[in-house]
């Protein structure tokens, strides 16, 4: 695994610190974890800013003049904690998406209740009900995911390894829908391998004619 998503530990608040108050970022980041520990019980519509105060242990002000909005909390506690950056893969093509795909499976299946991608799942119904979350989360933290994917197809277009007309949004839906569906609906296993027979059959069908790549993964 080339990147692990932030560990989500409790930061010391004025309730857990010897001596002195909390630093400013120590009370911002147990909002933070706090509002994702109740995501991950609740559901989006569960959760209020009150709750979040309660289990921060700071009181409501705190919360509501750093984030006037629960919608402005939730997108700030995925960015926070979401595992960003960009990660340095390696090999063709075919061989970095693998990569970038069994890194996110990874992540979808880590035991903490209150990873992102646990979250994620958990307030995926109330994000089809509320389109201003739905478009809050994607521009603040799927979109970084899926820019990655978009240049790492690219990349496989220019080397020749991909179709020049390849369809690179769809090629994107396709290989993330199949972790939702089996969190969300079937239940199938999730592993890093599945990820991986998924990179496998997409490029199969994607490869370009002339490609001398080979078209089944090695590993």
């Amino acid at each position: 695994m080339h990147g692990t998503e932030a560990t989500l530990s409790k930061p010391e608040t004025a309730n857990t610190r010897k001596a002195g108050r909390p630093r400013d970022p120590e009370i911002a980041d147990a909002i933070l974890l706090a509002t994702l520990e109740l995501l991950a019980e609740n559901g989006y519509r569960g959760t209020s800013l009150d709750a979040v105060a309660e289990r921060a242990g700071v009181g409501k002000p705190t919360v509501y003049r750093r984030w006037p909005s629960k919608q402005d909390l939730v997108v700030a506690a995925l960015e926070r904690y979401a595992d960003i950056e960009a990660t340095p893969y390696s090999g063709n093509a075919r061989e970095r998406v693998a990569q970038f795909m069994e890194e996110w499976w990874l992540l979808a299946v880590h035991p903490d209740k209150t990873t992102v991608t646990r979250v994620l799942a958990s307030i995926l119904s109330d994000v089809q009900r509320y389109p201003e979350l739905r478009e809050a989360i994607h521009r603040g933290l799927l979109s970084n995911r899926h820019t990655q994917m978009h240049r790492l197809l690219q990349s496989g277009i220019d080397s020749g390894e991909l179709q020049p007309d390849l369809d690179v949004d769809l090629v994107v839906d396709l290989l993330f829908s199949p972790l939702l569906v089996r969190r969300l609906v079937s239940g199938g296993p999730m592993s890093p391998n599945a990820a991986r027979k998924i990179v496998d059959i997409i490029f199969d069908g994607c490869c370009a004619p002339d490609s001398n790549v080979v078209r089944h993964s090695t590993l």
